[in-house]
C-alpha cells in the first residue's frame, strides 16, 4: 500500500550518554530500547481499527514509521506510548522518555537514498542523502518541545474525526491544541493526547507517571522530562474532567 504519513519517535536522554556513560552506556541503551520496540511491535493487534500496512525503520535511538495515512500514523503512536509506559521491562529498569512527531509521506521506501561518491569514474564511498520528509519530521521532534508528546501537523487533522466518549459526558477529542504548552514556530501543530483513549487506561497510566515522577528526583534532565510529562497529563486531566460535567 502507498504510504502517506510517518510517525517519528526519538528516544531522549541518550545524547547525555554519551558523556556520563560513554559508548558502552550509549550502546546498552539503545539495544534495550530497540528490544523495547520489538515487545511494542509485538502487541500491534492486527485487527485494530485503522492498523493494517506499515513499514518499522529502526534506526539507533528512534524508530520511524511509514504509513498509510495520517489516522494510521496517530493510532500507531498511541499504541507505541500506551505500550512503552505499560512495559514491565521498561518500569523495573531506568524508564524511556519518548517523544514523536507525524508528518506527511511521498511513498518512498525508506529515509534517504544512497549514492556513490566518485574520484575519476572509481568509486570511493557513499553518500546517504535523506528525504526532504524525513528531515521535516525529525525537524518537529526536535523543535524544543518537552515532555512525552507527541506533536501531528494541525492541517493533516480536523478534531471531530478522533472524538471518543467518555461514560456521563460530551465526546472530546485526542487530538488538541493545548494551553501553556509550547509550540513551534516552524509550523502549527496540535498534540495526540495518547493517554486519554480509555478511561481506566489513563487512570493507569497516571499512576505510572508518577511513580516516574518521584523517582525522577536524582537526575535533572530525566527530571525536566518527568515534570513536563506530568504538566501534560494534568492538562489532559482538566480537558475530561471539563466534558464530563456536561451530563
Amino acid at each position: 500500500m502507498p504510504k502517506s504519513a510517518v510517525l517519528y519517535i526519538d528516544l531522549l536522554g541518550v545524547q547525555n550518554l554519551w558523556a556520563s556513560g560513554g559508548s558502552t552506556a550509549v550502546s546498552l541503551r539503545i539495544n534495550a530500547f530497540h528490544r523495547l520496540v520489538q515487545r511494542v511491535i509485538e502487541e500491534i493487534p492486527r485487527e485494530a481499527p485503522g492498523i493494517h500496512d506499515y513499514t518499522v525503520l529502526l534506526y539507533g535511538d528512534a524508530v520511524t514509521v511509514l504509513c498509510e495515512n495520517v489516522k494510521q500514523a496517530i493510532e500507531l503512536g498511541i499504541h507505541f506510548f500506551v505500550k512503552s509506559t505499560f512495559d514491565e521491562v521498561n518500569n523495573r529498569e531506568r524508564p524511556f522518555w519518548l517523544r514523536g512527531a507525524i508528518s506527511t509521506w511521498r511513498n518512498h521506501p525508506g529515509t534517504g537514498n544512497t549514492i556513490d561518491i566518485l574520484l575519476n569514474d572509481m568509486t570511493v564511498g557513499s553518500n546517504y542523502i535523506m528525504e526532504p520528509d524525513y528531515l521535516k519530521v525529525v525537524a518537529m521532534e526536535k523543535s524544543g518541545f518537552k515532555g512525552m508528546r507527541l506533536l501531528v501537523e494541525k492541517k493533516l487533522v480536523d478534531i471531530d474525526d478522533y472524538l471518543i466518549n467518555w461514560p456521563n459526558g460530551r465526546p472530546v477529542s485526542y487530538v488538541n491544541t493545548l494551553q501553556q504548552f509550547g509550540y513551534s514556530s516552524i509550523g502549527q501543530h496540535a498534540d495526540v493526547l495518547w493517554m486519554v483513549k480509555e478511561r481506566e487506561t489513563f487512570k493507569r497510566l497516571t499512576g505510572i507517571i508518577q511513580q516516574r515522577f518521584k523517582k525522577s528526583t536524582g537526575d535533572e534532565k530525566e527530571l525536566e522530562q518527568a515534570a513536563w510529562t506530568r504538566a501534560l497529563f494534568d492538562q489532559a486531566s482538566s480537558i475530561t474532567r471539563y466534558y464530563q460535567t456536561f451530563r
